[in-house]
């Protein structure tokens, strides 16, 4: 296969695939930043001792869990 029929089937796939492809990847990212900050909130929490400990490691689950919503609803819907 020469370079201009690797361009020519590069073009011809439809442009939404490398939207889609881009916005997974975007959405994986994400998905990876949210567990990261999960683990640092709880590095954190082991490190110093607060009242507000808890709520922080529930604000961190509930941004993960949400984060795994997106990423499933970009997964399907798109």
């Amino acid at each position: 296969m020469n370079p201009e029929q690797i361009l020519l089937l590069l073009v011809s796939f439809w442009p939404w695939a490398y939207v889609k492809f881009f916005l997974l990847v975007l959405m994986v990212f994400y998905l990876i930043f949210s567990a990261i900050l999960l683990r640092q909130i709880d590095l954190m929490s082991q490190m110093v001792e607060a009242q507000i400990t808890p709520a922080l490691k529930l604000v961190g689950l509930i941004h993960l869990g949400l984060a795994l919503a997106v990423f499933l609803a970009v997964l399907i819907l798109l």
